[in-house]
């Protein structure tokens, strides 16, 4: 792909054949140069960035666990 873009693209892409597959037509002669585009991708137009930080409550591994489900243990009366 990273021959498609920048200034050696010309020599690299193919010439206009004259297809629109968008419009659903095609047209027999095509003068134009072709040229690339990006389509289809979500992240291009919608970007979404995701950062996560976990910090242990404990050193103790089953106190970790706890900590991590205590809104689940803290009604618990018996075991």
């Amino acid at each position: 792909m990273a021959d498609a873009f920048g200034e050696s693209a010309a020599g690299s892409l193919p010439r206009c054949r004259g297809r629109h597959p968008h419009l659903k037509s095609f047209d027999h002669e095509c003068k134009q140069t072709t040229r690339t585009i990006l389509l289809g991708a979500s992240n291009a137009w919608f970007p979404a960035t995701v950062s996560v930080l976990s910090i242990p409550a404990s050193k103790e591994p089953l106190a970790q666990k706890v900590a991590e489900l205590w809104r689940f243990l803290k009604g618990v009366t018996s075991h």
